[in-house]
């Protein structure tokens, strides 16, 4: 692919040049506060996508690497894209290139940068590109907090690879009735739904925390279940992040969720969990072009 004195190279075959680019992101991060551990964890991510087979491309002006977009995606329509560039005057060909490999086509993206100019989104956006924001929220667990009685008719069990068609269930009801539905393609199909659920179990994400993961029971029906993995996350080794938590809709506005959370977060404090974590999709999108042929970006500025 040539675009006037632009060359582009698949990413995996381009490697080679993964250092340059590592030495430039290391010097962003640190003017921003961070320290140099951004290339461990960048060389981890790169080992981890090996697994699943790396895709993107590399881009070169006068045979010299001025940027990459690389992409990871691990179930047919979730992952994440890192696009760098050595000078924002690249930004809007190397975005415009990848748009044009078809890699946003039916799929969520989480856009990752380290520059803090957002000017990848607004380039994404102009390209009708929709855009959806979500936000990642931090609780600490460490400070003994007073939890609610669990209510009379209540009850928790462990959420197991042999419950997925009931959470499954619950979590397709309860999505389908939010803004998230059809944005997501794994969560307005049921089918979809119990397949992605099967691959978090599997490790995909990361482990799976067996004490945190609960299913919520009201006189003993299943009405609400909450799927907690393990990842690295903040500068710690280990952080539980809220995969989903739901209630079943007939059962909303009750305070069934809270009581979901506070045990969740009783149980994950006790196992001496520093933090949790959790992301948010905003209500406010930037664009609602929805069709066939799902072109989605979320992102998150690291």
């Amino acid at each position: 692919m040539k675009m006037q004195s632009f060359t582009f190279k698949p990413f995996n075959d381009s490697l080679d040049f993964f250092d340059f680019f590592l030495d430039d992101i290391e010097e962003i991060w640190i003017k921003r506060g961070g320290g140099p551990e951004i290339k461990d964890i960048l060389i981890k991510k790169l080992d981890e996508c090996k697994k699943y087979g790396i895709k993107g491309l590399t881009m070169f002006e006068n045979k010299h690497p001025v940027g990459f977009g690389w992409v990871d995606v691990k179930t047919p329509h979730y992952g994440n894209i890192i696009l760098h560039t050595i000078d924002p005057k690249y930004d809007e060909i190397l975005a415009k290139s990848i748009i044009q490999l078809g890699y946003f086509n039916d799929v969520l993206l989480e856009l990752i940068q380290f520059r803090e100019e957002l000017t990848f989104p607004e380039i994404l956006i102009s390209q009708n590109i929709t855009q959806i924001e979500r936000f990642r929220m931090v609780m600490r667990l460490d400070y003994g907090y007073d939890y609610p009685e669990i209510r009379e008719g209540v009850t928790f069990s462990p959420l197991t690879p042999a419950d997925i068609m009931t959470s499954s269930r619950v979590s397709y009801k309860a999505h389908k009735v939010s803004e998230d539905y059809l944005a997501y393609p794994d969560l307005n199909d049921p089918q979809k739904r119990i397949e992605l659920e099967k691959k978090v179990f599997e490790g995909i994400y990361g482990p799976v925390i067996d004490a945190g993961s609960l299913l919520l029971k009201w006189h003993d029906v299943v009405i609400g279940s909450c799927l907690v993995i393990e990842v690295a996350c903040w500068g710690y080794e280990k952080v539980p992040w809220i995969f989903d938590i739901v209630v079943d809709p007939e059962f909303h506005g009750q305070g069934f969720g809270r009581q979901l959370l506070h045990q969740i977060l009783a149980i994950l404090a006790e196992k001496q969990y520093p933090i949790i974590g959790l992301a948010v999709t905003s209500k406010d999108r930037k664009s609602t072009r929805l069709n066939s042929s799902h072109q989605i970006i979320s992102y998150a500025v690291f």
